[in-house]
């Protein structure tokens, strides 16, 4: 494994060296300020955390109709989408599985611990109103407890400027598609108000069997957000924010590709925060108060489990407290209380029923940043988890940054441990079968799942920031994996059985070719993986993925950006040695101002109508093509 990873760092520095992206900051210009992976505002320079952001500027520029097609391009990212638009839409970071990700928005933490996975479907969320995207890759539980062994993704949405702002956009094409959105913001003195709104439709294709055939699987789906900010000179600042996605969907069964399936999905976050700031070198202190609702129906007429309902609510505060002590750093100290309930009701007759279940969890965590010498940072981390009459976890992180501004330089490295609490569903699940099958030892006492992991970067601008490039080794252990063994099917039980381990490389560059007129990036991603106990590449895992884009500006009103990606070959499931064949997808996008606050939009998908399946059995967009107004005042 050694060899074949120095190998594809010598090629990963020689895609570096020739290729390039998104036009991001530049060393001349303000550094970017990230939030992620320390809670507190820091510039990236000071990171040791390998970190990606997505800004609304790049947003705006792709116009995009999921999220999911920002994340393609994100090195140590894998996204799976069963069937199109309103699939299930999984995203994977460095080869963890997808509920290893965690998954916030605006803070609150919105994955689904209801479910057997406890994972975010992003097929839900809307890129209406989103200021930016940042993706945390490593084990992050020591500031972000259980769900965190693969990273963080931290989707912040947008707050009121100065004055009065709206915008408006209408979208539609192939597949019987349309979209809407809108927002609207004003700010007066001390307070400001954002709404913002989105709709999208489509008559969509069969997710299985003959795609443009077979019936065709719809999606409908509404998102809506209000925010408010109170934020005096001096004194307490106060806001609150509402997120909500409601999204139902047709779906086939792997026997009938025109079975009347259905799933609705509903997801309501929302967060209230005070926060005193410091007064003459004090603690600045913030307490936040947070709620979820989550809801799943799976619906199938005349299937085995007609109706399949889960429902989760959490409830909780968090609070915050940093100080500033100069040449000794800064120390942050957390506390968190949270309550969950979580529901599974499913029509059948003999088999795991679902379960109906609640716990009450605590986390106290804490962070010191701190810069020894000039340009040379140091993050320092730890974080217990603990749940009411159940045993609890500690994790730990540790980052170091050192930069080396005469050279555009940042060298980079972190290490830190993960760890993901048993599911409601799991517990519940391995209760039923010990209840059922006495005679079989079934383990009610399931331990997290955890895992190490540690990486090593560098980051270099060159010419004035004009190229910038990126580069980072890592390596991942997962430990006490739960696996689902079969009893006498369908019934089982989960069990800490499985091992694994990822490792890789990533590599990100950008080019100002021509400054104003060309630029253009590539990413890159080599990813092992193996389970430990069978010696077999995890799933859905491709070793080899690659992104480019390159912009064009064909005048002050108008420019295009052709985008490729390129996923290698993967392992489909763990219980056969299918392999899905390697793709390359191209993309077209393309704007004009009519004038300073009316666009005109447009894209085309696959433009080479590739026919492939991200997992086995399931159709994926072809040729396609769409068109947009957009008006922004």
């Amino acid at each position: 494994m050694v060899v074949r990873l120095r190998r594809f760092c010598a090629v990963s520095i020689a895609v570096c060296a020739h290729a390039a992206v998104q036009d991001g900051a530049s060393a001349g210009s303000v550094p970017e300020i990230v939030v992620t992976p320390t809670y507190t505002a820091t510039p990236m320079g000071q990171v040791g955390s390998t970190v990606s952001v997505i800004n609304r500027q790049q947003i705006e520029a792709m116009s995009p109709a999921s999220v999911a097609q920002l994340f393609r391009s994100i090195p140590g990212v894998t996204v799976i989408e069963t069937g199109g638009p309103g699939g299930t839409t999984d995203v994977r970071l460095r080869g963890a599985e997808t509920g290893h990700t965690l998954v916030l928005i605006d803070g609150v933490r919105v994955n689904d611990f209801a479910t057997t996975r406890d994972d975010f479907d992003f097929a839900q969320v809307s890129p209406n109103d989103i200021e930016r995207i940042e993706i945390l890759r490593g084990p992050q539980s020591a500031l972000y407890g259980s769900d965190a062994l693969g990273g963080v993704i931290n989707i912040i949405t947008r707050k009121a400027s100065p004055g009065t702002s709206a915008s408006l956009a209408v979208e539609g094409g192939s597949y019987g598609t349309y979209a809407g959105r809108f927002s609207g913001a004003m700010s007066k003195g001390d307070l400001s108000l954002r709404l913002g709104g989105a709709y999208f439709t489509t008559d969509g294709f069969s997710r299985r069997g003959d795609r443009d055939d077979d019936e065709e699987d719809g999606t409908e789906k509404w998102a809506g957000r209000l925010s408010a900010v109170y934020a005096p000179a001096e004194g307490p600042q106060v806001e609150f924010g509402v997120n909500a996605f409601d999204q139902s969907s047709d779906y086939d069964s792997f026997s009938n590709p025109d079975a009347p399936y259905t799933v609705d999905r509903t997801t309501i976050s929302g967060y209230g925060r005070i926060t005193v700031p410091s007064t003459d070198g004090g603690i600045e202190h913030s307490l936040t108060g947070f709620v979820l609702d989550s809801s799943r129906d799976n619906l199938e007429p005349g299937g085995s489990i007609p109706v399949s309902r889960f429902d989760a609510t959490s409830v909780g505060a968090e609070y915050q407290g940093v100080k500033d002590f100069g040449n000794l750093g800064k120390f942050l100290l957390g506390t968190r209380l949270e309550y969950e309930t979580a529901k599974n009701d499913a029509e059948t007759a003999a088999n795991f029923p679902g379960y109906n279940s609640d716990r009450t969890l605590y986390a106290a965590y804490a962070l010191h940043q701190i810069e020894p010498f000039d340009n040379f940072f140091v993050t320092l981390g730890g974080r217990y988890d603990g749940e009411i009459a159940s045993d609890g976890f500690l994790t730990g992180r540790a980052t170091a940054a050192y930069a080396m501004p005469q050279h555009g330089t940042t060298f980079r490295a972190s290490a830190g441990t993960g760890a993901k609490r048993p599911t409601f569903y799991q517990i519940a699940n391995n209760i039923y079968a010990a209840e059922k099958y006495p005679n079989e030892d079934v383990n009610t006492d399931l331990q997290p799942e955890t895992s190490v992991g540690v990486d090593a970067g560098v980051d270099q601008t060159l010419f004035g920031g004009r190229i910038e490039l990126s580069a980072t080794v890592f390596y991942n252990r997962f430990h006490d994996l739960l696996a689902f063994n079969t009893i006498a099917f369908p019934d089982g039980a989960y069990e800490n059985i499985d091992r694994a381990e990822t490792a890789g490389v990533e590599v990100a560059a950008t080019a100002v070719i021509l400054p104003g007129r060309l630029r253009a990036g590539a990413t890159y991603t080599y990813l092992y993986s193996r389970d430990l106990d069978t010696g077999q590449p995890l799933p859905r895992r491709p070793e080899q993925t690659a992104a480019f884009d390159v912009t064009l500006v064909l005048s002050s009103r108008a420019d295009i950006t052709l985008s490729g990606l390129f996923v290698g070959e993967r392992l489909n499931s763990s219980s056969s040695t299918t392999l899905l064949p390697a793709f390359t997808r191209l993309d077209l996008t393309g704007r004009y101002f009519l004038t300073p606050e009316t666009e005109i939009y447009g894209r085309i998908e696959n433009i080479s109508d590739t026919d492939y399946e991200d997992p086995l059995g399931y159709n994926a967009p072809g040729l396609s093509a769409f068109v947009g107004l957009k008006w922004v005042r």
